[in-house]
């Protein structure tokens, strides 16, 4: 198919695979020539591949989420990247490769793999994400299809874990005092009890963290596991906690 326009006198055209990708590219000049510009089509031998167009997205992603969620994005989209190539061994991996039944049949991949339901759709998941992105992206949303909603099977319900009680975790603690075989254990279920920080978090917690006057912790940047926790923080707690630690002796390490 051959999409053609002519804007202030001046005509163009450009060849598409099909009809689908006709119609995206006819709304994103009519989006530029409502807006006072002309469409200039890049040369298809020049234009980035997906795996350029993917690195982009991370890329972008990365201002605003953690390390771990888009190594988990990345993960997944290389995933995608090879699915693509078992499908299409030779030549470039090009944008208009992503669409609906794509990411249905990637899905359906990588169950065949023995994945588990939650990971299968955790992977088409970020693909959905990234063909959001690109296809509204001002510099790839003329290479990419409009945006259709893949059919994917529900997520299955988790387990909730349920928080213990107070009286729970005092039982507890008071059950590791007389019978636990070690005592250090106890010092790190009161922290936890009265912080909620996670086991990792209340482990490495230095005295310097520990404000005893001020009845404030502060936890540390690399103690963070979200991005908002990564920029460092300082809680408040309660004056039973800093009555208990102030019987724990030597302030060190």
């Amino acid at each position: 198919l051959t999409v053609r326009w002519k804007y202030q006198g001046r005509g163009g055209s450009k060849r598409v695979p099909d009809r689908e990708t006709a119609k995206t590219l006819v709304r994103h000049i009519n989006r530029l020539h409502a807006l006072g510009k002309d469409y200039r089509p890049r040369d298809d031998q020049n234009s980035e591949t997906l795996g350029d167009i993917i690195a982009a997205h991370l890329n972008s992603e990365a201002r605003l989420k953690s390390d771990k969620t888009i190594k988990n994005k990345e993960t997944a989209l290389i995933s995608y990247i090879r699915f693509l190539r078992v499908k299409r061994p030779r030549g470039r991996l090009m944008p208009n490769l992503v669409d609906e039944q794509s990411i249905e049949r990637f899905y359906d991949s990588l169950i065949a793999r023995n994945l588990s339901h939650n990971t299968a759709r955790h992977y088409a998941t970020a693909v959905k994400m990234f063909w959001k992105w690109a296809e509204r992206s001002r510099d790839y949303g003329e290479f990419f299809e409009r945006y259709r909603e893949p059919e994917l099977p529900r997520a299955k319900k988790s387990n909730v874990t349920k928080s213990p009680t107070w009286s729970t975790l005092d039982t507890l603690i008071k059950q590791e005092i007389t019978d636990g075989p070690y005592p250090q254990y106890v010092k790190l279920m009161i922290l936890q009890r009265y912080t909620g920080l996670r086991v990792k978090q209340a482990s490495l917690l230095l005295w310097s963290d520990i404000d005893i006057d001020g009845k404030r912790i502060r936890i540390r940047p690399e103690l963070g596991k979200s991005a908002l926790e990564k920029s460092g923080r300082i809680i408040p707690a309660t004056p039973h906690l800093f009555d208990e630690l102030a019987t724990w002796g030597r302030r060190e390490g």
